[in-house]
Parts: structure tokens; C-alpha cells; sequence
């Protein structure tokens, strides 16, 4: 009897293992689509800030945010993001290691800001310093519950809190496809939006979702309870001929002679641009 309690327990065990080992391997291809919608919450007052389509086909993603005519394309197998504006006519790639060099960059000049407010020696600087200091190795009390709608996770601080309804993947290569990808378009729009809060703490609300092996389908997070944002995403576990149409579509305008070729700065400048203007 302690034997056969002994084998099941070891092959308990092992499954655990093997969920886990799954949820950290390299992603299988796996098709599927999200929509996501964002939108600033303020009281009962929303505002949709942007909308986008992000298509899993084949290994890559494809992400189109139509607001900006911009189309992404992470392609992990060769450690680059394709980036394609469509209304400017250009594209550009970038490495991961020059994503993660930028990214040092940032977090140099982030320290050397932090330097400063401590030399002052304003007594009302350490909120600020604490604050900033934050951003380097983010610390939450996380907390997960069953609600009617489904699993919550919560990752709570003094700086910041994320509030996330989550759903169960059909399997741990969709979860891992998905968040891989979460964790480095969030680098990237680090370094194509610089001054912005450092990548950490939605690589760490990431980390959790894999820990508890679930990924978001609305995600809440600001500074403060009352003033937040929304990202709203509706996935569907499949490509129809609507998605694969638009992947052919995409991957050809990649070829076109008429898309200019331009640097990664280049890019950056032109789409900053951009965007200021659509403020104006």
C-alpha cells in the first residue's frame, strides 16, 4: 500500500514537472488570433485608446494596429522584429540583442536620474527615488482567486497593480507563444517610446501568468485603483480564411518595391512623428 502511494505520488510529480517543462519550452507553432481593445478608465468614464490584431501563424506573430496603419512581425526562430508602417512607405528590422542593448541604455540613464535625486538631497526627492528604483526589480503581493468569470490574478504594490481576468489555454505551446511574445513587445515598445516605464513589471505580471499556467483575457493596471487602464482580449483558437488572407497580405507587402528600406532609428523618428501630429 506505501509502496503503490509512493508510485503515485512520484508519477504526480512528475506531471507537475512535465507542465511546467512545457510552459518554459521554446514555443511549438501554434495558429490562433486576439483582438485586443485598450481603453482609459477614470471613475465610470472609458475612452477606447487603440485597437489591434495580433494573428500566431507558423511560429511568428503578426501584429497590426490599423489606428497606425503599423504592422509588427515578431519572428522568434530568427531573433528579430519586422516592422512595417504602411501609410509612410517604410520598414525596418531589429535584433533582440539591439533591443536589449537600447534597453541598457535606458535603464543607464534611468540609474544616473536616480544618482542625481540623490545628490540633491531634497528630503522630497526619496518618493520619487523610491518610486524610480521600482521600475529596476518591481515587488508584488501576488494573490490568485476563482470568480464567477473565471481565474483572477492579482499582483498588488505601493507603485503599481495589475488586475487580470485569465483563461486557461487549449495547451501550454499557445500559453508560451503568447506570453513570449507579451514579454518582448513590451521591450520593444519600450525602446521605440522612449521615457516610458521600463518593461519589468509587465515581465513580471508575465512570469506569473506562466507560473499559474494561465494566460489574460482582460488585463487592469495603473498607479492607482481609480485611474487605470484596460486591455480587453477576445481569442479565438483558430485562423479562418479572413487571418490567412491577411498573413499573405502582409508578408507581400514586405516585398513591395515601393516600401522603403530605412534604419531602426530612422523608423523610430518617422513613427514618433507621426503620432505627435495625430495629438496635435
Amino acid at each position: 500500500m506505501a509502496a503503490t502511494r509512493i508510485r503515485a505520488r512520484v508519477v504526480f510529480v512528475a506531471a507537475v514537472l512535465g507542465l511546467q517543462a512545457a510552459w518554459s519550452a521554446p514555443a511549438v507553432a501554434q495558429d490562433f488570433h486576439v483582438d485586443t481593445t485598450v481603453e482609459a478608465i477614470k471613475g465610470r468614464e472609458t475612452q477606447e485608446l487603440g485597437h489591434s490584431v495580433s494573428l500566431f501563424h507558423a511560429g511568428k506573430t503578426y501584429d497590426f494596429i490599423p489606428d497606425l496603419s503599423e504592422l509588427v512581425i515578431f519572428d522568434p526562430a530568427q531573433d528579430r522584429f519586422l516592422l512595417l508602417n504602411a501609410q509612410a512607405g517604410r520598414a525596418t528590422q531589429v535584433h533582440v540583442d539591439e533591443i536589449n542593448r537600447m534597453l541598457q541604455i535606458g535603464r543607464q540613464a534611468l540609474a544616473d536620474h536616480v544618482r542625481s535625486l540623490r545628490s540633491s538631497g531634497k528630503p522630497e526627492s526619496q518618493a520619487m527615488i523610491d518610486a524610480l528604483l521600482f521600475q529596476f526589480n518591481p515587488q508584488f503581493h501576488e494573490s490568485l482567486a476563482q470568480t464567477d468569470r473565471g481565474p483572477v490574478l492579482e499582483l498588488k504594490s505601493d507603485y503599481y497593480h495589475y488586475r487580470v481576468l485569465c483563461a486557461t489555454p487549449p495547451t501550454p505551446a499557445h500559453g508560451q507563444a503568447y506570453l513570449n511574445y507579451a514579454d518582448w513587445i513590451v521591450r520593444l515598445n519600450y525602446v521605440l517610446n522612449p521615457g516610458k516605464t521600463l518593461p519589468e513589471q509587465r515581465i513580471k505580471l508575465d512570469a506569473a501568468l506562466r507560473q499559474a499556467q494561465l494566460i489574460p483575457v482582460e488585463v487592469s493596471f495603473g498607479e492607482t485603483e481609480s485611474v487605470q487602464v484596460r486591455a480587453r482580449h477576445r481569442i479565438y483558437w483558430d485562423l479562418n480564411a479572413r487571418d490567412r488572407e491577411l498573413i499573405r497580405q502582409w508578408d507581400g507587402l514586405l516585398t513591395r518595391p515601393d516600401v522603403k528600406r530605412v534604419t531602426f532609428q530612422e523608423y523610430q523618428k518617422s513613427l514618433l512623428q507621426m503620432v505627435a501630429s495625430r495629438r496635435r
